[in-house]
């Protein structure tokens, strides 16, 4: 892109993303493409968004002349890095270019600049070989010997392939095997940085929350409340969770908190998760959100179960396939807070979708809980999950519907 007609590029994404370690080797491949060559400036220890221009001119090496006088007959290449700290001086990005005609930016931030011909570039995590790749050899060079094993993909999916979290986890490998660290693996897991790293640098958690301070109250009450959903979540979920949170919803996209799947759903990284549910816990507001998640998954698989009979609407599968996570995890608090009424619902509405998609143990485990739990819903409710039956076949435990059952020996 910047070899061509674009001006502008801006590197986004999360805290330990690897945005700087791009921008930088893209730089090194460009450094002979500009006459004047290639200038970094790292803005990370800024506060005052009006420093930007001095510390520019420093880098550049300047002492009298006008920044914009400088740059007019320069071909360079500007890489300014970690923007987000100081996102209120962008409009000077713009003014320098247009003083510069050869002259172009690559900028890192955890927002994009939002500038006019800005091409923003997410940047996403490392492929699965990648990530086995980096953290095998920061842990060979943590511990001589380290022999990687089964179980460092899942530990890097853990860790949502992330290279800071990567480093962290593998430099862990000093005093922990890999059987530990797959037993252990959990935020704290990630810290103990270099001592050259920034602080905000030394440990994932800190990261992390780097860019939750830097939120107006109202998205940070959000960013909590998205803890609640497991996997990728819609904006009418969020809507149901957090009522009137579409600004701040918006500002966690922007701020890379909230990132867009590959299958388009909105989603928190597995880590991200993590830290927003402890801020739950401080907040104090866990129950409250969760009892709003659960009603709305509730309503959902209600609203899906008529069109699972017979042959099955396939829209009304693909729907529940795709929020299975966050049925699960309704169950679950449905179970943990002793919602009967709603377990039986649940376990009513889903059996359908059980039992078509072979996840007949799953429901059996569910139907189980729900049946035994202490409590006093209708009797009619606590009678119709009967249409979902424990079975035996060769001593595996399993669902099936009462017509099913009678081809099996069911109790």
């Amino acid at each position: 892109m910047l070899r061509g007609s674009a001006r502008l590029v801006t590197l986004t994404g999360p805290g330990g993303i690897g945005k700087t370690r791009l921008a930088l080797a893209a730089a090194h491949v460009l450094g002979g493409t500009f006459g004047d060559g290639v200038w970094f400036v790292g803005l990370a220890p800024l506060a005052d968004p009006s420093l930007v221009g001095s510390s520019i001119a420093t880098a550049l090496e300047l002492r009298d002349a006008p920044l914009e006088q400088h740059l007019a007959g320069r071909e360079l290449l500007l890489l300014l890095d970690n923007f987000e700290h100081v996102l209120d001086a962008a409009p000077l990005v713009s003014e320098l270019l247009s003083a510069a005609p050869r002259q172009k930016v690559l900028a890192t931030s955890r927002s994009r600049l939002d500038l006019y011909g800005e091409q923003e570039i997410p940047v996403p995590p490392l492929a699965g070989d990648e990530a086995v790749a980096l953290f095998v050899e920061r842990a060979q060079a943590a511990r001589h010997g380290f022999a990687p094993g089964a179980g460092v993909d899942s530990l890097c999916e853990r860790f949502d392939r992330l290279p800071l979290a990567l480093e962290l986890v593998a430099a862990r490998a000093r005093e922990w095997t890999l059987p530990e660290l797959l037993d252990s693996a959990g935020l704290d897991l990630a810290a103990g940085g270099p001592r050259d790293l920034p602080e905000r640098q030394r440990t994932l958690r800190a990261a992390i929350a780097w860019s939750e301070e830097r939120l107006t109250p109202a998205a940070r009450e959000l960013f909590a409340a998205l803890g609640a959903f497991a996997g990728g979540f819609e904006r009418e979920a969020v809507e149901a969770v957090s009522p009137g949170s579409r600004d701040a919803l918006a500002a966690l996209v922007d701020a890379s908190i909230v990132r867009r799947g590959e299958d388009a759903r909105l989603r928190l990284l597995a880590t991200v998760r993590e830290y927003a549910l402890e801020r739950l816990d401080v907040t104090g507001g866990r129950d409250i959100v969760r009892r709003r998640h659960l009603e709305h998954y509730a309503e959902l698989a209600g609203d899906l179960a008529p069109q699972l009979l017979g042959s099955g609407d396939a829209a009304a599968h693909a729907i529940l396939l795709r929020e299975r996570d966050n049925l699960r995890a309704a169950l679950a608090f449905a179970r943990e807070q002793g919602l009967v009424e709603h377990l039986l619902r649940l376990v009513r509405d889903l059996s359908r979708f059980w039992y078509v998609h072979g996840s007949q143990a799953e429901g059996a485990v569910w139907a189980e809980a729900a049946l035994s739990a202490e409590g006093a819903p209708p009797p009619l409710l606590r009678a119709q999950p009967s249409r979902v039956r424990r079975c035996s076949t060769g001593g595996a435990t399993s669902l099936s519907l009462r017509r099913g059952a009678r081809r099996r020996r069911c109790r």
